[in-house]
């Protein structure tokens, strides 16, 4: 399978859909920072078959959001730790609400893309600054036999910059 190194920007976002819902699309870098406010609905409808749809880029029908596993597979880059640097977070490399004041009106919010350094495979912010969804449907652990009877729920993956370090672990 294949990411794209970054999560979806608000440029790219508005190219493919001719929109941006995003909160935080104010400001000289806004076109930067990742697409937010979307449910998955919008990611797969407005985005993923609107994408598709374009000759030129090639991808026909075979885009799609990664599945839980393949997310975590990629957000670890071949490491074991909780994050791709290691156990402990590191607010040098990523964008999460470490002090818990953080709120919706705040004016930082997410941050552009490329802030941080990405992990050992090129991904950038798979930990923290938005949540990014998965195509898989949520279940109450991973390990599940079945997904949740409500089939609409879907997983988020990696933390924002709105949540706790610990949510943004790789797990």
């Amino acid at each position: 399978f294949w990411l794209a190194d970054t999560p979806c920007t608000q440029a790219f976002w508005q190219a493919v859909t001719g929109r941006n819902p995003s909160h935080f699309s104010k400001g000289r870098d806004a076109p930067e920072r990742p697409v937010e406010s979307v449910s998955w609905n919008d990611v797969d409808e407005q985005f993923v078959k609107r994408f598709a749809q374009r000759p030129a880029w090639g991808t026909g029908d075979r885009l799609c959001l990664p599945s839980e596993e393949e997310w975590e597979h990629a957000a670890r880059a071949g490491t074991r730790s909780a994050y791709w640097w290691g156990d402990a977070w590191d607010e040098t490399r990523g964008n999460v609400d470490v002090t818990g004041e953080r709120r919706w009106d705040d004016k930082e919010g997410t941050t552009p893309v490329h802030r941080y350094a990405p992990n050992p495979w090129g991904l950038f912010d798979v930990h923290g600054n938005v949540w990014e969804w998965c195509s898989s449907p949520w279940r109450p652990r991973r390990d599940a036999p079945e997904a949740r009877p409500d089939a609409d729920a879907r997983v988020v993956r990696g933390g924002s910059w709105f949540s706790h370090p610990g949510l943004a672990r790789a797990a």
